[in-house]
């Protein structure tokens, strides 16, 4: 299971208010971890108590941050996949099944972050006319993550059908492969 937090920080001002390469934290705040091919989660990043309210084993809280700001008709943005630790738990720290299940949460997460990034990046005209353009396409990519993770979770009976899972690994590594020129960076629009 996922939770999504819909972090958005978008600066469409004037650049003197505000300065992109200053980070928003301060150093020593975690915020999460920020999605690499290299870094597969362990159950030590899952950092919550586990709700034993709740019938799931694991709960994945991923996060889309997003920060944009226009230099006069050039919008810089920067988009980031992250896993956040203080809000995922596990009930089971044993089972590499459910463990490679919420690490797919984590994927996708990161498929629709690379989405988002190749929209902002083909959009155009969008600085000088305001927020009013950027926050529909936002919400749009946020709507269609949080119902592929549902439709993840619904299909795969998060996690137990070992053929559904897999099915499931294979069209996200498919994503993420063909949109690696998407992959995490800052990006400007032309």
């Amino acid at each position: 299971m996922v939770t999504n937090f819909l972090f958005l920080f978008l600066l469409v001002v004037n650049p003197l208010l505000s300065d992109f390469n200053k980070p928003a934290i301060k150093p020593n705040e975690e915020v999460g971890i920020v999605w690499t091919n290299n870094r597969r989660l362990t159950w030590d990043d899952f950092k919550s108590p586990a709700d034993e309210a709740e019938p799931l084993h694991a709960m994945t809280s991923t996060n889309i941050a997003i920060k944009a700001h226009c230099n006069g008709n050039q919008m810089k943005f920067e988009v980031k996949c992250l896993f956040v630790t203080k809000d995922s738990w596990t009930k089971n720290r044993l089972s590499e099944k459910l463990l490679a299940h919420e690490q797919m949460h984590f994927d996708l997460t990161e498929v629709h972050a690379r989405r988002l990034r190749q929209k902002l990046n083909q959009t155009a005209n969008i600085c000088g006319t305001s927020r009013l353009k950027l926050d529909p396409i936002v919400a749009k990519y946020f709507a269609d993550w949080k119902a592929e993770q549902d439709l993840y979770d619904r299909e795969t009976n998060h996690g137990l059908l070992d053929e559904k899972q897999k099915a499931w690994e294979e069209k996200i590594a498919d994503n993420l492969a063909s949109l690696e020129s998407y992959s995490y960076k800052a990006y400007a629009l032309k």
